[in-house]
């Protein structure tokens, strides 16, 4: 991977600073984050969040494309960095690297490490999605939260029947919040109530 940060590349002036007119400009910023190591997913929930730390650190830095995906594969390690290297020279090693934008590289990263066929699992359950006999309430609240944050965003218009299946549970929750939120208000007031009802002894 290190021999990817031999290559400079185009300036950038985000932030109003002087622009980083080399990678290891880029890398050095990119370090000072503390960016998470990625290894391997053993659930698709950690490809995708791995992604969303990375995009979070790029968006403060105000990262050019042309940089980000060299960024973030610094960060492989083990298994995910064995697969990189095999890759990456299949198609022609660094002169193949230069070219490839964000959303290449994130194509690839998903079709690695969140395959399609469970992409797909995931969006038939979150289409069907009803409440089993054995989950609770807040069991099914947070399946179908999950859900959400792992189908993409154009497979989410979904039919209204599925929504208004979820739609009074997640209306009782958020009733349970608001109570749960005034309960110290209604104590107080119990409390002043009281003190004008029962006489000290």
């Amino acid at each position: 991977i290190r021999e990817e940060f031999r290559t400079s590349s185009r300036p950038s002036n985000a932030g109003g600073h002087p622009p980083p007119v080399t990678i290891h400009t880029w890398l050095e910023r990119f370090n000072k984050q503390k960016p998470h190591s990625f290894e391997k997913a053993t659930a698709p929930v950690d490809a995708k969040n791995w992604i969303s730390h990375i995009e979070k650190i790029f968006d403060v830095m105000g990262c050019e494309d042309a940089f980000k995906t060299r960024l973030a594969v610094y960060k492989f390690e083990g298994n995910a960095l064995a697969w990189w290297k095999a890759y990456k020279q299949a198609k022609g090693g660094d002169a193949w690297l230069i070219n490839v934008t964000w959303a290449d590289y994130k194509k690839l990263f998903f079709l690695q490490f969140f395959p399609r066929a469970e992409q797909e699992r995931l969006k038939r359950e979150y289409h069907s999605i009803r409440q089993t006999n054995t989950e609770t309430s807040t069991e099914f609240m947070q399946r179908f939260l999950r859900l959400i944050g792992l189908v993409p965003r154009r497979s989410r218009q979904r039919t209204f029947s599925g929504v208004f299946a979820v739609l009074p549970l997640i209306i009782s929750c958020v009733c349970r919040i608001r109570m749960w939120l005034r309960l110290p208000m209604l104590l107080a007031t119990m409390r002043s109530s009281m003190r004008g009802i029962v006489k000290p002894t």
